[in-house]
Parts: structure tokens; sequence; C-alpha cells
């Protein structure tokens, strides 16, 4: 990946990296994350997108 993914004004480079920090917010705060996260993506050419935030760490 070089361009990374932008969650809460933070770049990370791996989903790995970006689900970790995820998952060490709050419910409410990791929603409003993950949609920022998603919108972020969504402009990405050839990106996908998961229809929901992880509630694991995958990996």
């Amino acid at each position: 990946r070089t361009i990374p993914i932008i969650v809460d004004g933070r770049p990370f480079l791996t989903y790995k990296e970006a689900s970790r920090y995820l998952l060490s917010l709050t419910p409410g705060a990791r929603e409003k994350a993950f949609a920022e996260m998603s919108n972020g993506a969504a402009g990405e050419v050839g990106s996908t997108r998961n229809s929901r935030p992880p509630t694991r760490c995958e990996g």
C-alpha cells in the first residue's frame, strides 16, 4: 500500500494497523472513525470496502 488509510487524521499503511487502532476506540468513536476510513477508501481506484468496522483483530 502506497496510499495510507487515514483514520482520525492518522496515516496507516496497512489494514492491520488501522484495525488495531479502531479496536482501541469506544464503539461510538469506532463507528465514526470507520466511516471516515471508508469514505477515504471510496476515493481510491480499485478499492474494496467492508460494510462494517472490525470487531476483532484479524491476522
